[in-house]
């Protein structure tokens, strides 16, 4: 019944993850994107608590999830009570809405667009790296680091906590600097706690995956807010969408991909894996620069 009630879950969440996105892409600044996803962290942070309660009080597993569907239930109330709230907030938005549903994009359209195909995989690529850094983390840290598990699970919050904190520093920064800037100083962040998974200790590879999470934080909000800057906000809207479903791709794909190669090979090959990521996306992003630049120049 969960792997059942997950499709429903997962559409509604696919559409939230794009709207959301969106609306606050073309309504707000850098800044509140990278705050609205600072709450994502703390979220991914709360959640499992709300399961150790669960097991720890009642010891049952439902009840997790039934906390968190009745969490969902007051969101969705809040939702539909806040829509006034979220119309008046778009302002100048609101008066071109129909024009923007009326001139309709197809993914075909969009894809033709030039810059569109490296960022769709550039942000599955950042994704990748994200998801697998996290999911693979605590079981790196015990095999080869012989870190003991209960010490290692611990621990492996410690990514979503560098990736949280990051996007709350992240939206001060945003005010001074550009998201292409940003991106690359996360990729610049990324790498250096990489090259800290290469020292065989145990310290420099749990600093190394704070570092990661840190270096995560700018990327995904900086690259969803400037959307509509460098492709137009007619097709914004479409191409957050794809966006996540590349993202997703990127999410479930490559961590079993890793450990298809970890169960062959080694565990030892994480940096690697990851170092290839990040050195795809750093190209990708920036051919969309240089593309985007071009588009830019020729619609002027």
């Amino acid at each position: 019944m969960i792997i059942l009630f997950c499709i429903p879950y997962g559409l509604g969440a696919g559409a939230i993850d794009s709207t959301v996105n969106n609306y606050v892409a073309l309504n707000y600044e850098s800044k509140h994107m990278s705050w609205l996803h600072a709450m994502w962290g703390i979220g991914t942070i709360v959640g499992p608590y709300a399961m150790g309660f669960s097991l720890s009080l009642y010891d049952k597993w439902n009840y997790g999830y039934v906390i968190v569907g009745v969490l969902q239930i007051l969101l969705c109330i809040m939702m539909f009570v806040s829509i006034p709230l979220w119309k008046k907030s778009s302002g100048k938005n609101n008066e071109d809405e129909e024009k923007l549903v009326k001139e309709k994009v197809s993914i075909k359209e969009i894809l033709k667009i030039k810059g569109v195909l490296p960022l769709l995989i550039c942000f599955l690529c950042y994704c990748a790296l994200e998801t697998t850094a996290n999911l693979w983390g605590s079981t790196y840290l015990v095999y080869n680091n012989s870190i003991p598990n209960e010490i290692a699970a611990s621990l492996a919050s410690m990514f979503l906590i560098g990736l949280t904190v990051g996007r709350i520093l992240n939206g001060f920064l945003a005010s001074k600097y550009s998201d292409d800037f940003l991106i690359k100083l996360g990729q610049g962040i990324i790498l250096f706690g990489i090259v800290l998974l290469f020292i065989p200790y145990s310290v420099p590879a749990i600093i190394g995956f704070v570092f990661i999470g840190l270096g995560c934080a700018p990327i995904y909000p900086s690259i969803m807010h400037s959307i509509p800057l460098r492709f137009g906000t007619k097709n914004s809207q479409l191409l957050i969408g794809l966006q996540m479903a590349f993202a997703y791709l990127g999410s479930s794909l490559m961590p079993p991909l890793f450990g298809a190669l970890a169960s062959t090979f080694t565990l030892g090959l994480l940096p690697f894996f990851l170092l290839i990521i990040l050195i795809v996306m750093f190209i990708l992003h920036n051919i969309v620069i240089k593309k985007t630049t071009i588009n830019n120049l020729e619609s002027a």
